[in-house]
């Protein structure tokens, strides 16, 4: 995801998904030209080498999203502690456990 003010690691800047892309793009360009030159040598040579990287592009990938879901179950706790953090922190609301020693961990 491109943001111009990302909030999070999930978002990049739109430079960012530029220049993601762009890779993408010489990535499929360099391999298709590989793909064209190994078969004008052997044509059986492309299934060889075209299926286990199609194959670990894909468990890539799914590791990628299990990794991303397991993040996004964990957003919901993240902003508690954020709000309990900013309550127990902020100079007004928080004045009160600091003074009496409820915000120090001990």
């Amino acid at each position: 995801m491109a943001s111009a003010d990302p909030e999070n690691w999930t978002e990049k800047t739109p430079g960012d998904g530029a220049v993601a892309q762009l890779g993408l793009l010489a990535r499929w360009v360099g391999a298709l030209g590989a793909g064209a030159v190994l078969a004008s040598y052997a044509w059986w040579l492309v299934p060889i080498l075209v299926v286990p990287a199609f194959v670990g592009r894909a468990t890539q990938r799914r590791h990628f999203l299990e990794f991303t879901r397991l993040w996004a179950r964990g957003v919901r706790e993240s902003r508690r502690v954020g709000e309990w953090k900013e309550a127990i922190m902020s100079p007004a609301e928080g004045k009160e456990q600091r003074v009496y020693g409820f915000g120090e961990w001990r």
